[in-house]
This record gives C-alpha cells, structure tokens and sequence, in this order.
C-alpha cells in the first residue's frame, strides 16, 4: 500500500538496549510536546504510521519499540526499509552503553531483563539482537557517561523545534581509547600526545574536572596551544555546516584512558564553544570514572 500523502513531523522510532535510558528519552520527549506511546506492537506500526488528524497531518509522535517485542524484532529493520521506501518518514534515535554500566544500572533498579534472568547473559545476547536495527538507526546516543538530567538535555537540543534550536547542535565528548571511541563522531580528537598526569603518582587517582589536574595541564604551553586551535578549527568549520544543512555534530576528544587530558579538554572546548557560538551545546564525560 503507498503512503498517503501527508504533512506531518516524522515517526520517530526510539529503541536501544535495556537500560540505556528509553524512559528518559520518552519525559524529556513529552515535555517537547510528542505523544508517546512505549513498547508499541510491531504488528500496529504501519497501521500507527497511516493515522492522521482531520486535515491529514500526523503531529509529533514517538513510539518505544524494543527487545519486548522480541518475536517480531528481527523483522523490524526489513520493515522498516520497506515503510520508508513508500514513502513514509520514519527516523530512528537508538540508545546504547556500556555493558558493565547497564549491569550496574540493573543492579540499581532491581528490576528483571527482558531477555534473561542471568543479567549479564542477558545484555550480551540483547546487544547481538538488537545490532541489525542499530545499522539503520539515524542517530545512536551512547548513554554511560550521561545521567538522566544530561540524557534529557541531550534529547531535547536534538528534537526541539523552537527557533532557537534550529542552528546546529553540537556535542562535545570526553572518552578513553582504551574502551573504545563513541558510536556517532564526526570529528575526533586524540590528546595522547600531551603531559600525562598520570604519571604523576600523587594526581593519578583525580581527574580532569579537578583543581589539580586543571593546574597541572594548564602550565603546559602546549596543552593551551592544542585547545585554542582546535577551537579556531571548529569555529571555522561551524557555518559551513549550517550552511550544508547540518543539524547535529558529535566531537570526541580522546586519551588513553579518558579520566585526565580529554576531559580537561573537552570541558574547555564546551565552555568557549558555548560562549562563542551559543547555547546549543552538551557535554559528556564518558569514561571519567573508569580506571
């Protein structure tokens, strides 16, 4: 059946893994003024896509659907293919994190896994499930450096349509090389190259947020040239992407571990950034309390 002809917001899809803060993405999207409905059926998508109002416009809607639907999941990146190739505008905001940050989340709530009653088992396999439909995703949010107040400011720079939030959004992320860079980057940074506090026994067990790491980093000349071109190199390439239409942008700036020089770094880029380009900005810092 071809998709009627509508004018409407897109079907926004949000999926991910257990734990990765689905919830949080659902209030912050309320408050932004989306209906949602959580853990719709999968056999209910195409009839849900073809409801519209009166005038024939579908309003902002958002719909949970997830490894709850797990006799239907596999199918759902086919379908979702076949939805879009009729015509119908569906986008994907997939949730992800860490394994051990999911495990110590569901240690946190007490609450049983869809998948298993062996938790740790259960996020392995429910990751393996869930890879086809992240591939199609339209943007992955990598949660396990976020608490819930980041999450929902995260969310709603990326889905408000007021004014002011139709200039570019930016996200700055601190991460460690050792565990991996963030899903999603578009431009990444490393700082392995400069003074590591690390290897100063009484600064290793503080963190780049702290008085001492900041002294520390700050005396070196290179660490202060580093960060004052990269902000002019970002300066530069900010309108152009708004010019290209553009709406999101995810920089990371790693080091060995991401607990010292990326978040040093990435806290003093958020912080001239937001005061040179404005407030459409966020901060993570993932791998702070790792190591």
């Amino acid at each position: 059946m071809a998709a009627r002809s509508v004018t409407s917001s897109p079907l926004l899809i949000i999926t991910g893994l257990s734990g990765s803060g689905k919830s949080t993405a659902v209030n912050s999207l309320e408050d932004l003024g989306y209906y949602c409905v959580d853990n719709l059926p999968i056999p209910l998508l195409e009839p849900f896509l073809q409801t519209t109002d009166a005038d024939g416009n579908r309003q902002k809607i958002a719909v949970v659907i997830d490894i709850r639907n797990r006799d239907y999941i596999n199918s759902l990146p086919q379908q979702i293919r076949q939805l879009r190739q009729q015509g119908y505008p569906i986008n994907i905001l997939f949730l992800q994190a860490d394994q051990e940050v999911l495990i110590q989340r569901y240690n946190v709530t007490r609450r049983l896994h869809p998948v298993s009653k062996n938790l740790r088992e259960a996020v392995r396999k429910e990751r393996i499930l869930m890879a086809k439909l992240s591939e199609i995703a339209d943007k992955i949010i990598d949660t396990s450096g976020m608490n819930v107040h980041q999450l929902g400011q995260h969310i709603k720079q990326f889905y408000s349509t007021s004014p002011a939030q139709d200039r570019l959004n930016i996200m700055v992320s601190s991460f460690g090389f050792k565990y991996g860079s963030p899903p999603g980057l578009d431009l990444m940074f490393d700082a392995r190259f400069l003074p590591n506090p690390y290897f100063v026994e009484e600064l290793r067990e503080k963190n780049g947020e702290q008085k001492e790491i900041k002294a520390f980093l700050a005396k070196h000349d290179i660490v202060g040239n580093f960060i004052q071109r990269l902000l002019d190199f970002i300066l530069y390439l900010l309108p152009h992407y708004e010019k290209e239409g553009k709406k999101y942008l995810n920089i990371g700036i790693g080091c060995t571990g991401g607990k010292h020089r990326s978040v040093y770094i990435a806290r003093k880029l958020f912080t001239q950034l937001k005061e040179s380009y404005g407030s459409t900005l966020s901060l993570s810092q993932r791998d702070i309390k790792k190591g």
